[in-house]
């Protein structure tokens, strides 16, 4: 919880990412191939939850490797709530 693997760490390798817990990837090359395995189709209505990938309290260190106007963000990662609007949304630890 709250780890930011990065570099050689990845490259070339695996990461589990358990169901339920949030990912982001963030590229310096011109192509990357990004596969995975899931456990169910992906469908709109099973997208529940998002936070926005760039709210400071996620402390990732984005613009370490790309400012942060050059970053591109899908429409739903802009418009997903920050983090601490996730957890009042979802009343988490009351």
């Amino acid at each position: 919880y709250g780890r930011t693997p990065e570099g050689e760490e990845i490259k070339g390798g695996a990461l589990f990412i358990e169901p339920g817990i949030g990912n982001s990837v963030l590229t310096l090359s011109n192509h990357m191939d990004y596969s995975y395995v899931v456990d169910d189709l992906w469908r709109p209505d099973t997208a529940l939850y998002a936070v926005n990938p760039m709210d400071p309290k996620l402390a990732v260190p984005w613009s370490d490797y790309v400012p942060e106007d050059k970053i591109v963000r899908s429409e739903r990662d802009q418009k997903s709530p920050t983090f601490d609007e996730f957890t009042q949304t979802m009343k988490v630890g009351k």
